[in-house]
């Protein structure tokens, strides 16, 4: 039973957001320092456990419902949050500090970015179309400048993704052999092994064991011995990620 509860923590980060859009004046900036401060120290202080699901548990998992009910519960939650964002840039007076601050707001869309709300077998010319007609109404509802922080927040959102997507796949090469490259294996990506960022990714440190079997749903990935490891934590590692000379 604890084993399914414990994804419940994957709800922190939005709920840290929205004290942060509540109480602007003061938090603005709680969520970076969650992500960035407290969740980071948790993560390097607590011990890696490395074990895998026995086959037992392994079975139970893969037809459990409560994980896809907690994968997708994210979704309105998130679209809620940004309906709440933007309601607070329109209707508060902002300060330019406060305003920097809820541009942190992006960390829970790029932790969120793989979750579609609709998507229409994932045509990216139907995604483009429905993306341009929610920017028409955010425009036509709240108006230009909740529009541009929006646009701000968005492009924010991206670095991060975009960063998570460098950390996760730097540096690791497939063969080109025969006009085609090599399988990919458990050692063409790095993985971070930590119960706090597991929960709280919806396993996406596990991204060796991802890329390797991709069709395996988010609870049942597994730690494979033979995958690397990141010298550090996901935000550890974005942050240095930014400075070349520190990363490599």
């Amino acid at each position: 039973m604890m084993r399914n509860l414990k994804y419940t923590f994957l709800y922190v980060i939005p709920m840290v957001s929205i004290i942060a859009i509540m109480c602007i004046a003061k938090l603005s900036l709680i969520t970076v320092l969650a992500v960035f401060g407290i969740i980071s120290v948790a993560k390097i202080l607590l011990s890696i456990d490395d074990n895998n699901h026995s086959a037992e548990v392994t079975d139970a998992l893969v037809n459990k419902k409560i994980f896809d009910r907690f994968l997708y519960m994210s979704t309105p939650i998130v679209y809620g949050i940004g309906i709440y964002y933007l309601y607070t840039i329109e209707t508060v007076l902002l300060q330019a500090y406060e305003l920097v601050g809820l541009l942190s707001v992006a960390i829970i869309f790029s932790a969120n970015s793989n979750n579609k709300f609709f998507s229409l077998n994932n045509e990216m010319s139907i995604i483009s179309i429905l993306h341009a007609l929610i920017l028409v109404g955010i425009y036509l509802t709240f108006g230009g400048y909740v529009l541009a922080v929006l646009c701000m927040t968005v492009l924010v959102s991206m670095i991060l993704l975009e960063t998570i997507n460098h950390i996760v796949d730097y540096g690791l090469r497939r063969s080109y052999n025969y006009e085609k490259y090599d399988r990919v294996t458990l050692m063409h990506s790095w993985k971070y092994i930590n119960e706090i960022g597991q929960i709280l990714l919806y396993e996406l440190t596990m991204h060796s064991d991802h890329h390797y079997t991709t069709n395996i749903k988010y609870q049942m990935l597994d730690n494979h011995q033979e995958s690397r490891q990141l010298p550090l934590e996901y935000p550890g590692s974005m942050l240095s990620g930014k400075v070349p000379p520190i990363f490599v």
